[in-house]
């Protein structure tokens, strides 16, 4: 059995009362002291022993939300102890300094986001849960639940507990020279303190419990030591589905997801979650990635996921603290119908309601080889999913923009500025080309463009 990393991801672009009651304010947020209540998985077994009532029901989606790791297995557990343990600065409690967010009940230093996962071998792992990407800081020192956390590092992450051990062991010879910059802080640190030798170790010899930990190749080291922080590819080595070719998305949020009764009153295709719009509904988008994860979907029918879906619906997105001037964003709002922008985005929240042909947005269309890279339209890797593949791209929803790092779905750019063409666009080659979209750059004059922005920040 190899290590695997396995990366629970909800990429469909939450704020929940904290501590939990009142239930119908779902818009607070905290900080991370109060982000969890205490005994929360209590929820879980009312619900499974029969408790049906929205309390219930929304508390255990909470929890899952936060520790649930849906069967999937992950990293042994003492790779990650050990890095937040042995690497303070340069890693941080929580992997704090690589974006993530301390979990303060803890007691192993890890980030609200890394929970308990399957036995890999006779290790116990490390795998990721909703929150790993979608708990996020806001400018003010608060947490937002449901939030992109495009301050996540998880590229260098990867690295961190992959590629580091087998440098630090076995010399820098034959790896990437950028993942070796990547990780060049932790190799000084365990040259400058030979103490951490002794940790590192007894990390090693725990996680040979699971029998065979797998050595990147350059190429694919190279791959994660590119990518901005806020943006994945959760279907490459050495996670356990590899579709062989690098795709990356951003993290996108969480809020306003539009139930049935909404997708129908706005004549959608469905409800399109992920940025290829393949899972026609919040059930089959968690099969999906379950699957793709290395868990078992059928072991999780919609009456188990039923409290995590509730949870999920019930988010919502925090307000700007600092909105615009009403009177520009009075005018943003009237452009956004007089130059077409809701044309591709009439749907709930500024959705869309289909979707779209890379070459009608003109965007990077790496995505269209997601899961499929020979282009037949059947998923590859002994992946079993059960909606379509698409081969095209959503429009997503607008909401809370304002605290947004990343845009395009890629997440090639990093501003609004950027994406209006105020600001250089970067110039980077596939998976990460922040061309197309030119719809907020021609066409535009400057004082339209400022207003446009503002529209869109005070969403």
């Amino acid at each position: 059995m190899r290590l695997t990393l396995v990366v629970f991801l909800l990429v469909t672009s939450c704020v929940h009362p904290l501590p939990l009651a009142p239930l119908r304010d779902p818009v607070s947020v905290a900080r991370a002291s109060r982000l969890v209540e205490p005994n929360l998985e209590g929820a879980c077994r009312r619900y499974q022993a029969g408790r049906r009532d929205r309390r219930t029901v929304l508390a255990c989606g909470k929890w899952m939300f936060f520790y649930e790791s849906f069967g999937t297995s992950g990293v042994p557990s003492s790779l990650p102890r050990f890095l937040v343990s042995a690497f303070p600065a340069e890693v941080g409690a929580g992997f704090s300094e690589l974006g993530m967010i301390p979990d303060p009940a803890s007691h192993n230093l890890l980030p609200f986001g890394m929970a308990p996962g399957k036995m890999i071998g006779v290790a116990t792992s490390i795998a990721y849960t909703c929150a790993s990407c979608h708990v996020a800081k806001l400018p003010d020192g608060r947490i937002s639940i449901g939030a992109p956390n495009h301050r996540y590092e998880y590229g260098k992450q990867i690295l961190q507990m992959t590629m580091f051990p087998f440098v630090a062991t076995g010399g820098e010879k034959g790896h990437d020279e950028l993942a070796l910059h990547e990780i060049r802080p932790l190799l000084d640190r365990l040259k400058a303190q030979p103490q951490i030798w002794a940790q590192l170790g007894g990390a090693l010899m725990l996680a040979m419990g699971a029998l065979k930990i797998p050595k990147l190749e350059p190429d694919v080291e190279h791959m994660y030591a590119t990518w901005p922080a806020g943006t994945q590819d959760f279907v490459l080595a050495p996670l356990p589905t590899d579709d062989k070719v690098e795709i990356v998305g951003k993290i996108p949020t969480l809020f306003n997801l539009p139930r049935e009764g909404e997708i129908e009153r706005h004549h959608m295709v469905n409800a399109m979650y992920g940025w290829s719009g393949n899972a026609q509904s919040l059930v089959s988008f968690m099969h999906g990635f379950i699957a793709i994860g290395g868990g078992k979907p059928e072991e999780w029918p919609e009456e188990r996921l039923h409290p995590l879906l509730e949870y999920l619906y019930s988010l919502r997105a925090p307000k700007n603290p600092s909105p615009p001037p009403r009177a520009e964003v009075a005018i943003g709002k009237a452009l956004f119908s007089d130059k077409k922008c809701i044309e591709c985005h009439d749907g709930p929240r500024h959705s869309g309601k289909r979707l779209y042909k890379f070459a009608e947005v003109g965007t990077d269309d790496a995505l269209a080889e997601w899961l499929d890279p020979e282009k037949t339209g059947v998923p590859c890797c002994g992946v079993h999913i059960a909606d379509p593949l698409t081969r095209e791209v959503k429009s997503p929803r607008l909401d809370a923009l304002w605290l947004q790092h990343r845009f395009l779905h890629n997440g090639a750019l990093s501003s609004l500025e950027q994406l209006f063409c105020l600001e250089p666009r970067p110039v980077r080659k596939k998976p990460l080309g922040g061309e197309g979209h030119r719809q907020t750059c021609d066409g535009l004059s400057v004082p339209e463009k400022h207003a446009l922005i503002a529209y869109l920040e005070s969403l």
